[in-house]
């Protein structure tokens, strides 16, 4: 088959965009690191209920807020799964690291049980000094009793200002998992320190 002249030209522009064409990186949520020894705390059930993230962190593009620049995203990356996900079955894993005598679950389980609480995270703060590669960050937690609405939650505030080894959406995905880290090591801190106290 012969070609046209503007066939040719055609086909030779769409193999330079083709060749052109960015290549996207996928990012995903390492295993939440917990440092700490694990509290003993026995015949606990917890449910965690997903991750609550700011909107702006909901997106395909891994998305940070930078200062005076807004809302940007790391060029050339995206989650490889939705954030919100990831970050609750990373916390879920962190939780379990933490609190080896609980079941943890990440939806609804054991829901007859006695000993059943519902935990809800809340991410309301993740910033990116990219200058400083540092990621300033807040997170607030709460543990509820689903069978008494009468009985106050058992809160918790985790607020990092966490060191990040690049300036890359890989370097802010190890923050995030960081501070989910954190958040677990807090939980069963406060968990340990009630069932130390009868409470």
């Amino acid at each position: 088959m012969k070609l046209t002249p503007i066939l040719a030209l055609a086909l030779v522009l769409l193999a330079g965009c083709a060749a052109r064409a960015p290549s996207l990186q996928l990012v995903a949520l390492p295993a939440a690191p917990v440092a700490s020894a694990a509290p003993q705390v026995n015949g606990l059930v917890l449910t965690l209920r997903r991750v609550a993230l700011p909107e702006y962190l909901q997106s395909r593009e891994v998305r940070f807020r930078d200062g005076a620049a807004g809302v940007t995203s790391w060029p050339g990356s995206v989650w490889a799964e939705r954030v919100e996900v990831g970050a609750t079955r990373e916390l879920a894993i962190a939780l379990r690291r933490a609190l080896p005598a609980v079941l943890v679950c990440d939806s609804a389980c054991a829901e007859a049980m006695p000993t059943r609480r519902v935990l809800a995270v809340d991410v309301v703060k993740l910033d990116v000094d990219r200058a400083a590669r540092r990621l300033d960050s807040e997170l607030r937690w709460s543990l509820l009793d689903p069978r008494s609405v009468q009985t106050a939650p058992v809160t918790g505030v985790v607020a990092r200002s966490l060191p990040l080894d690049g300036d890359s959406a890989e370097a802010a995905a190890r923050g995030l998992s960081a501070l989910l880290g954190a958040a677990a090591e807090d939980v069963a801190q406060t968990l340990a320190a009630r069932a130390a106290a009868g409470g």
